[in-house]
């Protein structure tokens, strides 16, 4: 009762007539379906892992692979989503995220190269295609003065809907597994994953209005230009976007930010477990806690902090990368005393509670500036690109450091790696926020 009075008290915080709501909600729900079949390396990972196959090094270049195609492709695509229609788009890459997602299961030990190929698509129909298009549509129906908490609400509700049907994936295996064996349990997870995504995009396609923010109008209006003005509007789109400092700042921030998160949601456990020897259900109860609990309880808080006391999303995430570099410094140099386990993981979840802070906010600042709607998926294109690219390279980093050295002098190299991007995040965020505070506007095409 208390969690529906809080959620419903989150929405409140949402100023949205009913139709915007129902809009919200969809969208909302298609980016949370979408990623249910690659969220499952996440829970059950070697299930996951021995259904492709794949050695841990193979898997591990697998999400690179993913990633360089996410963050390539933001810059490819980005102006191919200003002319397309979202209804069409979302419910286009939620069906053929889902269809390779089944072929998946119901494979056995596909080759190598061919799930390179998966791996290719699942980058471009969940990430570079897919992910600017979500971020355009939540910040439209966000309106200029609802930014933050739409985005907030947005990231509290994608914990809540992941949690459910992960909780939901676990016993589905474990009953499954049981009697049938650990192969045939993770292929009915995926496919009862994969079938929501497909079956959400559905509801997608018979709900989300046609003309959802225009886009019915704006191709229609596209058929009837020739092709070099078509192509002189998308080339003036990408200049624009790319003259827009708000658009860089947002976009190194925001890397920033997931830098961080790659050593939150991946290594804090390790960590524990190694620097502390604590036991196996300990660190599950933190893992829980640490990768999903947070985030749910943080997400909407922080676009409402943001919108409702700094009025400035920027101003709040330098406010939260201070904290967050100081909960780092203490954590370093916390004893690896199994006395200490404790002190130490209050200190990793209040890093980690910093980190959603800043993650359910970090593209707000594109909406709060008032960039016009013509561009807007451009420079959400060319900020995601810069945000999202340490999921290509942070990985194997933070890898071959831990492989490199011992655990103490390992993890010192990685929180002090944390500690520098903390600190540069702070810098770029006190000037983005001086640039939305002088109220600049993007530059509008004839």
């Amino acid at each position: 009762m208390m969690k529906t009075s809080k959620l419903k008290e989150k929405f409140e915080k949402l100023p949205l007539s009913s139709k915007k709501l129902s809009e919200y909600l969809l969208v909302v729900g298609s980016a949370t379906t979408i990623y249910l079949f690659i969220g499952l390396r996440g829970i059950l990972y070697e299930p996951f892992r021995a259904q492709l196959g794949a050695t841990n090094t193979q898997l591990g270049l697998l999400m690179s692979i993913m990633g360089f195609v996410q963050i390539f492709g933001y810059l490819v695509f980005g102006w191919i989503q200003e002319r397309m229609n979202v209804r069409k788009l979302l419910t286009f890459d939620m069906i053929c995220y889902g269809i390779i997602g089944l072929v998946i299961a119901v494979s056995s030990n596909p080759p190598f190269p061919l799930l390179i190929v998966y791996f290719v698509l699942f980058g471009i129909f969940g990430e570079a295609l897919y992910w600017p298009t979500i971020q355009k549509s939540v910040k439209h129906i966000g309106g200029k003065k609802s930014q933050a908490t739409a985005f907030g609400v947005m990231e509290s509700l994608r914990g809540v809907g992941g949690l459910i049907v992960n909780s939901i994936d676990v016993i589905l295996f474990s009953a499954v597994s049981a009697s049938l064996g650990m192969i045939l349990g993770i292929k009915a997870a995926m496919i009862f994953n994969s079938a929501i995504t497909i079956l959400f995009a559905l509801l997608v396609w018979f709900k989300l209005p046609h003309d959802f923010m225009d886009d019915a109008k704006m191709e229609s209006s596209n058929k009837e230009k020739n092709e070099d003005k078509t192509d002189k509007i998308s080339f003036n789109a990408v200049i624009q976007a790319f003259k827009l400092p708000v658009v860089w700042l947002t976009g190194l921030g925001s890397a920033c930010a997931y830098i961080t998160y790659v050593g939150v949601s991946t290594y804090f456990v390790p960590y524990l477990q190694n620097s502390f020897a604590i036991s196996a259900a300990l660190v599950a109860v933190f893992g829980i806690v640490n990768g999903t609990a947070v985030n749910v309880a943080s997400s909407s808080i922080s676009g409402i902090v943001s919108d409702k006391l700094f009025k400035n999303s920027a101003s709040w995430m330098s406010i939260c990368y201070a904290l967050m570099t100081v909960f780092l410094g203490i954590t370093m140099f916390i004893p690896k005393e199994k006395s200490l386990v404790v002190v130490a993981m209050i200190f990793l979840l209040l890093t980690t509670l910093s980190c959603f802070l800043i993650r359910a906010v970090y593209y707000a600042p594109l909406g709060q500036y008032g960039i016009p709607d013509d561009i807007s998926s451009t420079a959400m294109s060319i900020a995601s690109f810069f945000g999202y690219s340490p999921s290509f390279f942070a990985y194997p980093i933070f890898g071959r450091i831990l492989d490199s050295y011992s655990t103490n002098v390992a993890y010192k190299k990685i929180f002090t790696i944390l500690i520098v991007f903390s600190i540069l995040g702070i810098i770029l965020n006190l000037i983005n926020s001086r640039l939305i505070k002088k109220g600049y506007k993007a530059p509008v095409t004839d």
